[in-house]
């Protein structure tokens, strides 16, 4: 078996792995970075993730603990990060309406699959999702143990003393909610607005947040949380020409991320 480093942060190391001439991606995450799992929540996340089952997803094939390290074996997806075919228009090259379509659509789709096994992602970003070739097919990744929440199957008297589950998150600022920066969980809101806000970068090619704010953390925060935060966004949408439909769906995302949205028929719109 051979491994070849990919990246690595204070919390994860990433690699790709060679296996009998068969490609995997592993990712290790050292523990201490995380609340404390016990025996059986181990079991339980184990097995939810890995019977995950959607074309939107990478599918993870096996999970290990060792003390200090949780090891996430996956399928190794051949492709670039969304935030590349984002990026081509700083080289005057624009990603056509019926790819922009065809991108929204799958990531939404994708995450109403997390959402319907009561999994959220909690780092939703285009570094998190590959499309992948040749069928230029998005597929999410990375939502192993930035946010994992599990049905609680027990009676009714049992669950008024049970709390969800929840693990440390790793939001990139840029993708985080308003009410993130109060400590105030929005729980599914944090895919809700980071989903928003790739939207409105793929269909106007924009950064997250204005570009004399993307370096300085106390700024976005600052700028978040001001009432006409949402004018950027409404600005960028009427430059682009985007259609009012897309338009008001991204604002909906962006405005009302702390209530219930039915992803799967937002995602009919773009099909």
């Amino acid at each position: 078996m051979e491994r070849i480093r990919i990246r690595s942060s204070i919390s994860s190391e990433s690699y790709k792995v060679i296996n009998d001439g068969k490609i995997f991606f592993l990712k290790q995450i050292h523990s201490s970075y995380l609340k404390v799992i016990k025996k059986m929540e181990k079991r339980v996340i184990q097995e939810k993730l890995i019977s995950l089952n959607s074309t939107y997803l990478t599918k993870v094939l096996n999970i290990t603990y060792e003390k200090d390290i949780i090891n996430i074996l996956t399928e190794f997806v051949q492709g670039i990060p969304l935030n590349d075919f984002i990026q081509l228009k700083k080289y005057g090259r624009h990603i056509s309406l019926e790819l922009a379509n065809h991108f929204a659509a799958t990531i939404l789709f994708g995450i109403n699959d997390l959402h319907s096994n009561n999994i959220i992602h909690g780092d939703l970003k285009p570094a998190n999702i590959i499309i992948e070739e040749p069928s230029l097919t998005p597929k999410i990744t990375d939502f192993f143990f930035n946010y994992v929440k599990f049905p609680e199957k027990i009676n009714i008297f049992k669950r008024i003393f049970t709390k969800s589950y929840r693990y440390s998150l790793f939001s990139s600022q840029y993708y985080m909610p308003p009410r993130a920066f109060l400590n105030i969980n929005p729980k599914k809101g944090l895919d809700y607005f980071a989903v928003g806000i790739i939207l409105f970068r793929i269909f106007t090619g924009k950064p997250p947040v204005p570009k004399e704010f993307l370096y300085n953390r106390e700024k976005i925060i600052k700028w978040k949380l001001s009432k006409n935060h949402l004018n950027y966004y409404i600005k960028n949408l009427e430059r682009g020409n985007v259609s009012l439909k897309i338009t008001n769906t991204i604002l909906e995302l962006l405005s009302n991320y702390f209530k219930y949205h039915n992803l799967k028929k937002i995602a009919q719109l773009f099909s």
